[in-house]
C-alpha cells in the first residue's frame, strides 16, 4: 500500500481520532474534510477523496467537482466557526504526495508566512489536548450542515452555496 493510501485511510476510518470533521455517507461521493494532523493555524483543514492520486491535476473530473464544493463548505464553517480574517486556500502537495486542498484560517496578516515556515524554524504551534478538543468541534460540521453539503454532491448543486453560508452562521458554537 503507498504512503498516500496509508495517511488517508488511517485518518478516513478513524484509526487516527478526532480528526474527521465531515465524511460523505455516500460511496460514489468518497470526499472527506480532515483537521490537519499539524495545525498551521486553529481550523486548519484538508480537503481530499479516497482516490489515491498524486495531485489535483490528475484526479478525475467527478472527484475534484466533489472536494471542490466540500472545500468551500469547509471554508465557509470555518469562517463562521473561527471568525479569522479570512480562509486561505493553499494547494502545495509536496509532503504528501494525494491530492488535497488546505483551508487555512488566517487571524494575523502573518500567518501566511507561518504557513510557509518564512518566520519560523518551527511554524506549527502545539495545543494541548483541550485545546484540540475545542478545535474539532467547532471544525466538525454540524450535522444539519453535512447534510446539505452531501446534498449538494449528490445533485451537483452549487447553487446550495449561500445556503452554506447561511446554515454555517446559525449553527455554529458560540464564540
Amino acid at each position: 500500500m503507498s504512503e498516500c493510501k496509508r495517511v488517508f485511510e488511517r485518518i478516513y476510518t478513524g484509526e487516527i481520532p478526532d480528526a474527521v470533521t465531515f465524511k460523505s455517507t455516500y460511496s460514489e461521493h468518497p470526499v472527506f474534510a480532515v483537521l490537519a494532523l499539524q495545525q498551521a493555524t486553529r481550523g486548519h483543514t484538508v480537503v481530499t477523496s479516497t482516490e489515491c492520486v498524486q495531485n489535483l491535476d490528475l484526479v478525475s473530473h467527478a472527484r475534484r467537482r466533489d472536494i471542490d464544493i466540500v472545500s468551500r463548505a469547509t471554508g465557509i464553517w470555518l469562517q463562521a466557526a473561527f471568525d479569522p480574517s479570512y480562509v486561505g486556500t493553499l494547494v502545495a502537495g509536496v509532503e504528501v504526495p494525494h491530492a488535497h486542498v488546505h483551508r487555512i484560517p488566517s487571524f494575523a496578516s502573518r500567518d501566511w508566512l507561518k504557513v510557509m515556515g518564512a518566520d519560523d524554524p518551527k511554524p506549527f504551534p502545539e495545543m494541548s489536548a483541550d485545546e484540540k478538543a475545542e478545535v474539532f468541534a467547532r471544525a466538525k460540521f454540524a450535522a444539519d450542515y453535512a447534510a446539505v453539503v452531501e446534498e449538494a454532491l449528490i445533485n451537483s448543486e452549487e447553487g446550495l452555496i449561500p445556503v452554506f453560508t447561511e446554515m454555517a452562521y446559525d449553527l455554529r458554537l458560540p464564540l
